[in-house]
Formats: structure tokens, C-alpha cells, sequence
């Protein structure tokens, strides 16, 4: 009769520990994918304008840019995973907490309430600082693509076109903005340099020679970006016209930076 309650208490420790395992893997599984993939981001930041546009949130007053999102495909498989892990996090959480009330004696001590209240506040912080993550990914990632971009950029310091051309290695037909001292260069054709995983869509020079280079793909938004001693990325006027406002920016060694900026309002869009 004694081993029955026995074995009920020892399967229910190691379903506990299941499920403590299991919300771990699912909260270290969730910052490494915010972290590696760039569309994970957009989705995100997609959802948190919606919600804080519905709920009238600025979102400078949580601690964040204010840069509208681009709308993202909300059937797509990114957006269906990112569905479950909130499902399947909100489940796990509920689950422990249940477990604590009505588990296992042994698992219902101080420590297990503290290693509770520590998955809440490890959830509730991804929420609130996954742009983070995500910028430390995109850093990371950018930043083994420099060497790649460096032979353009030697290019293109040693001789800035003066008009529209091709002259460049590597960068195909380009016109040049605007025509009486031009400062950008629009690419024809997207150019993706040997060794990287973005593209380049347009290149603009400052008035201190510093290049930024716009990517497109997978880190569209982002930008590439060397700059000579003494300048670092800062809020600019593109060569098409358009106020680029500087929202974040990373030194990424040797005069290379990644930064990202507040995209300019066209012709015909409400103020952002």
C-alpha cells in the first residue's frame, strides 16, 4: 500500500523537473532566435507598434525609439512559431505556478518559489528588452561582414563618383544624388559582396568622407557604416533629401559602425 503513493510522488517530481526543463529550453530556445534571425525582430517590432498604437502607448516611454514598424505577413511561419512559443511560455509559467500549489511537498519550498518568481521576471524582461537581443544578434552578425564590404568601401574612398557610372568594382550601375555634388549613390541592382548575407541598396557619403552603406534581405533597416577618426554615425540629410534621425549605433572596430535610423517620411505618408 506504501509503494503506490511512493511512485505517485516520484513520477510527479519528474514531471516537475520536466517542466521546469522545459520552460528553460524554451526561454534560452526563444532569446537565441530573437537574437540570430532579423525577421524575428520585425515581427516583434510589428506587434508592439499594434498594440501600442490600439492601446495609445508611446513607446518612447517604455524605453524604446519610437520606428514604426514595416508591416509584416501575419500567416507567415514566423509569425505562426512566435504564436506558440507565447502560448507555450504563458502554458509553462501557469503550469509551474499550479505545480507549486498543488505539487510535491518538497517542491513547494522557498528556493522553487524564487526559482518561480525568477522564470516570471526572465519573461516579462525578454518582453520589454528584446530589441536588446536583437541588436546584439544583428551586431554580432554584421560585424563578420565588414572584411566583405571593405574592398567596396576602399573603392569608394580613394575615388567618390562625381556622376552617374559604373566605374566601381563591385557595385554595377549607380546614379549619382544629387547631380551637383552628389553625396548618395542609388544602386541600380542590388549588390550582395562575396562573403555577405545582405545586400546593398544605396551608399551615402558624408561631408567628412564617412560611407554608410543601406542594407536590405534579411537586416533590411540596418546600416553599415565606416566612418575616418574623429566621426562617428550621426543623424543626416540622404542625398535624395530625406532626415535620417539616428535611433542606435554600435562601433564595431576600425572604423566601422553598425547603426540604424529612423526611416524619412516620403511623399504622400503621414509624419512618422
Amino acid at each position: 500500500m506504501t509503494a503506490e503513493p511512493a511512485r505517485r510522488r516520484s513520477l510527479a517530481s519528474v514531471g516537475f523537473s520536466l517542466l521546469w526543463a522545459l520552460n528553460v529550453a524554451l526561454f534560452v530556445g526563444a532569446v537565441a532566435w530573437i537574437a540570430y534571425d532579423p525577421v524575428v525582430a520585425r515581427h516583434l517590432a510589428y506587434e508592439q507598434d499594434r498594440l501600442a498604437t490600439a492601446n495609445r502607448v508611446i513607446l518612447h516611454d517604455l524605453g524604446h525609439a519610437s520606428v514604426p514598424a514595416e508591416p509584416v505577413a501575419t500567416d507567415s511561419p514566423h509569425a505562426r512559431a512566435l504564436t506558440i512559443i507565447v502560448v507555450l511560455a504563458a502554458a509553462g509559467v501557469v503550469a509551474v505556478g499550479l505545480a507549486l500549489l498543488f505539487g510535491p511537498q518538497r517542491h513547494r519550498r522557498l528556493r522553487s518559489w524564487l526559482a518561480f518568481t525568477a522564470l516570471v521576471a526572465a519573461w516579462l524582461g525578454l518582453a520589454v528588452s528584446w530589441r536588446d537581443v536583437a541588436w546584439t544578434g544583428q551586431r554580432y552578425r554584421l560585424g563578420r561582414e565588414v572584411a566583405a564590404i571593405e574592398p567596396i568601401a576602399a573603392a569608394l574612398r580613394e575615388r567618390w563618383p562625381e556622376a552617374d557610372g559604373h566605374e566601381i568594382p563591385g557595385l554595377g550601375p549607380y546614379m549619382a544624388y544629387p547631380p551637383a555634388g552628389p553625396r548618395m549613390l542609388m544602386l541600380l541592382h542590388q549588390v550582395r559582396a562575396p562573403g555577405a548575407s545582405n545586400s546593398i541598396s544605396a551608399i551615402e557619403r558624408s561631408d567628412a568622407g564617412g560611407l554608410r552603406f543601406e542594407l536590405a534581405d534579411g537586416d533590411a533597416g540596418a546600416w553599415l557604416e565606416w566612418h575616418p577618426a574623429g566621426e562617428q554615425p550621426a543623424s543626416f540629410t540622404g542625398g535624395l533629401q530625406g532626415s535620417y534621425e539616428l535611433v542606435r549605433s554600435s562601433n564595431l572596430g576600425d572604423g566601422w559602425f553598425l547603426a540604424r535610423y529612423r526611416v524619412p517620411r516620403t511623399y504622400g505618408q503621414p509624419p512618422r
